[in-house]
């Protein structure tokens, strides 16, 4: 068993090598490569978060999203006349991280729900009780 994830590893790093080796090496490959990056990458991350629907809405939720943030920095860059598509690959690339980032809220420590004891200005019985004594 653990032979086999061995080799699924390596296979699977293979694979990603050749992915990333490809675009640089040939340069048609390129422009494939960019528009499945626009497409998908910065809207997966916050698809994943809103995580409602199949596989076929969380697809086009990252479609739009990715979509927009694209639309956005290209707005953005040309309305303060910075057009530069190395910063903008960066800029969606900010995106993309910042979609995956697991974002805790204040207050909630854990990531868990707050219950009403946790909120200010709420008392527990247990405690009025304990202080009647």
């Amino acid at each position: 068993m653990n032979g086999n994830r061995t080799a699924r590893i390596l296979i699977a790093g293979v694979i990603l090598l050749v992915l990333v080796i490809v675009p640089i090496v040939v340069e048609t490959a390129r422009l494939p490569y960019l528009v499945g990056f626009c497409l998908l990458a910065p809207g997966w991350g916050w698809a994943r978060r809103m995580g409602s629907g199949d596989g076929g809405d969380r697809l086009a939720l990252t479609v739009v999203i990715s979509m927009s943030a694209s639309i956005l920095v290209a707005t953005t860059m040309v309305a303060t006349d910075t057009w530069s598509a190395p910063l903008g690959v960066a800029a969606l690339a900010a995106v993309t991280v910042l979609g995956f980032v697991p974002h805790h809220r204040p207050g909630r420590a854990g990531g868990g729900s707050r219950t009403a004891a946790d909120r200010p200005g709420v008392v527990r019985t247990a405690d009025v009780a304990g202080q009647a004594d």
